[in-house]
């Protein structure tokens, strides 16, 4: 048996994390017009009307915060600390179905794509070098197959599970939970090496670290308090790992004198980029009476794609990707996240902006209390707002499934029997 607390960190404060965005808007808005043109070959977008509106749907998601915060913060229900009540065996079963199902997706990448190119490829991965020659053929065919690969992004619910399990259960079950989140994330890394793909060890790292330290039991550290200075330093070396073989090699060593520099370039530059992107479309794109941007997930779908382009006038999909063409960077397709609900629906969409944040405040209330909505939800609300300078995370595939993986856990776990407390 073990005491689990929630503790109140600053840096998942959600008010913290939109002051991110805002320090981000803020950062691209600065940044010169020759700037962009040097580091980005694009033109600067982001002016101060893209920076009011975004300013604006800042305070909105600010003040839905602080409305869903209002009702716990008047009810004897919230405990900041408070031990959890139960720990289901269910937990336990849901834990072990969704890194099941996150498993056999990401062997089933890893399966076809060995087929596809053989063993020598897989072992390659491990090359700079070659890694670098081949990097752009993989990226054409990763060995990814629709519908089937992408239920690897169950895993991001999965590693907000498994602290709880090693935490709360026995050593031989803690052991297991710790063997499968290492597997999680040595298949992940081998995912992001094959397509490019960074964010998928982020979104597994993200959560597994949020769910740790919000159930450690040890007293907040000045440490405890500069993780984030940490995060980012990791994020820059990750980032520099994945991109030395992606891009430096390829281009930019012939550009370029230092490899630090590029790696904080190309890195800010995902972010200034998208958030450019972003105010790209809102000074030039168009509203179609179909919304888009907020349900990528849904166009997505095997045909939706055809039907969308039969239905919709204009195309933004077609129309976003020449824009990019024609006034930015198509290397950089990162479309922004924070105008998300605007960009599809106007002056209307910024009603939906004080909703978002009502449930944002609601379920970091249910977190501190150590609730079980809490414990699972606020981990992938914080991706999600980490994530929303670059793109909207909830509207995409990825994001999707870690909301049908939430669904099924909480399905799972909705009877809870044979309870066992936790002292």
């Amino acid at each position: 048996m073990i005491t689990m607390k929630i503790r109140s960190i600053w840096w998942l404060n959600p008010y913290a994390l939109l002051g991110v965005t805002a320090i981000l808007v803020l950062f691209a808005f600065f940044t010169t017009n020759e700037s962009y043109l040097t580091l980005y070959s694009e033109q600067k977008f982001v002016n101060l009307e893209y920076v009011l509106l975004a300013g604006l749907i800042l305070i909105l998601m600010a003040f839905g915060i602080f409305c869903g915060r209002q009702g716990y913060r008047q009810s004897a229900l919230r405990k900041v600390g408070s031990k959890r009540e139960v720990v289901s065996d269910r937990v336990y079963v849901a834990c072990d179905i969704v890194v099941a199902i996150t498993l056999l997706a990401d062997l089933i990448w890893i399966g076809n794509f060995t087929r596809i190119y053989g063993f020598s490829a897989l072992v390659s991965l491990f090359s700079p070098q070659s890694l670098s020659a081949n990097v752009g053929v993989y990226r054409g065919e990763s060995g990814s197959i629709s519908g089937i690969t992408t239920f690897t992004e169950f895993g991001v619910v999965a590693m907000a599970l498994l602290p709880i399990v090693i935490k709360s259960s026995d050593d031989k079950k803690s052991r297991r939970a710790v063997f499968q989140a290492a597997l999680l994330i040595v298949l992940a890394v081998l995912r992001s090496l094959i397509n490019s793909e960074r964010l998928a060890i982020i979104e597994l790292l993200v959560p597994f670290g949020i769910s740790w330290v919000a159930l450690s039991n040890r007293k907040k550290t000045t440490l405890m308090n500069l993780i984030p200075l940490f995060a980012v330093l990791g994020l820059a070396i990750t980032f520099g790992i994945f991109e030395y073989s992606r891009s430096w090699l390829r281009h930019y060593v012939l550009l370029m004198d230092s490899f630090p520099e590029f790696v904080i370039t190309r890195l800010t530059g995902y972010y200034t980029t998208a958030i450019n992107n972003e105010a790209m479309f809102f000074a030039k794109g168009e509203i179609s009476w179909i919304p888009y941007w907020s349900f990528l997930w849904f166009w997505s779908l095997p045909g939706m794609d055809t039907v969308y382009s039969a239905i919709s006038n204009p195309n933004i999909d077609s129309l976003y990707h020449s824009m990019l063409a024609i006034f930015s960077n198509p290397e950089f397709t990162n479309q922004g996240g924070l105008l998300t609900y605007w960009s599809d629906f106007s002056w209307f969409g910024l009603t939906i902006y004080p909703i978002f944040g009502y449930l944002i405040g609601k379920f970091y209330e249910e977190f501190l209390r150590g609730s079980w909505s809490g414990q699972i939800v606020y981990p992938y609300i914080v991706l999600l707002l980490l994530e929303l300078p670059r793109h909207f995370y909830l509207s995409e595939n990825r994001g999707f499934l870690a909301v049908v993986a939430l669904v099924l856990v909480f399905f799972l776990t909705s009877r809870p029997v044979n309870k066992s407390k936790i002292e």
